[in-house]
């Protein structure tokens, strides 16, 4: 399946997403190349393409948990989109979104699953990384996490920082928009305690392309039912976490905004 090519963001509307933001921790001056529409050798990379379809494909076997879940449309210019996020979210309570776009001021996220509820909020973020629960064991015994080092000082592991940073990016955003409403995060990981109940699974995804032949999405096309009742998903808690490494991320978002406003710079 194909789908069009989304015309580009006006090159006067920067923004720093939060993928601009996981390539500014990597090296900052990168985000100007970026902005500035250097090409990435990463597009062509066809290893990062198929991991980038077994991501989508997860993605949307999670969202088979939420069947409550209306998914909002996107294009290049996010400020519709938002406008339309924080009207579906101010509406009310019992409400779950996907593909929800927060933007504050320049900051942007689209955050994969998003409910809304008289708790607060609880958004998820779906990688297609394992989770081992026997090592999760171990650590969880030891420090209280299964995303933390076993060594003195307990720190949040380097195999999952990255990760939990894009939550927490993600988490400034929507606390920004909802001031004093609730916000609990969760990372939906691939259990590996877990084996495929059915066969043909493989099956149950379908890759979609925009006309160019890039990725664009995944559709699923199997038994919801049965993704709902055999799980290969894991859903966890993050909130800790995330509580820890939120200083830090809003004062390198400060940094990288220097970056893209009130034109493009290179740091």
């Amino acid at each position: 399946m194909h789908v069009p090519v989304e015309p580009a963001m006006s090159a006067r509307f920067h923004t720093l997403s939060k993928s601009d933001f996981k390539l500014a921790r990597t090296c900052a001056a990168k985000l100007y190349y970026r902005e500035s529409g250097y090409p990435d050798n990463r597009d062509d990379d066809e290893y990062l393409a198929w991991l980038a379809e077994g991501g989508y494909m997860v993605e949307v076997l999670a969202k088979q948990l939420f069947p409550e879940g209306v998914t909002l449309d996107y294009g290049g210019d996010p400020r519709p989109s938002a406008a339309k996020t924080m009207a579906v979210l101010s509406a009310g309570n019992d409400v779950t979104v996907f593909e929800a776009t927060l933007l504050v001021d320049r900051r942007l996220a689209r955050v994969d699953i998003l409910r809304r509820s008289a708790r607060g909020f609880d958004l998820y973020e779906v990688k297609s990384s394992s989770f081992d629960p026997v090592d999760a064991e171990k650590r969880i015994a030891k420090t209280g996490s299964p995303f933390r080092n076993l060594t003195k000082g307990f720190a949040i592991s380097s195999a999952w920082r990255e990760y939990l940073e894009d939550v927490t990016y993600q988490v400034t955003l929507l606390k920004d928009l909802f001031p004093g409403v609730p916000v609990r995060p969760h990372l939906i990981l691939m259990d590996k305690g877990k084996v495929a109940a059915h066969d043909g699974m493989p099956s149950w995804f379908r890759i979609v392309r925009r006309d160019d032949g890039r990725l664009h999405s995944a559709e699923f096309v199997g038994d919801p039912v049965l993704a709902r009742r055999d799980p290969l998903t894991i859903g966890l808690d993050v909130s800790a976490e995330v509580a820890e490494l939120e200083p830090e991320v809003r004062e390198a978002t400060t940094v990288f905004l220097g970056s893209i406003a009130p034109e493009l710079t290179r740091l």
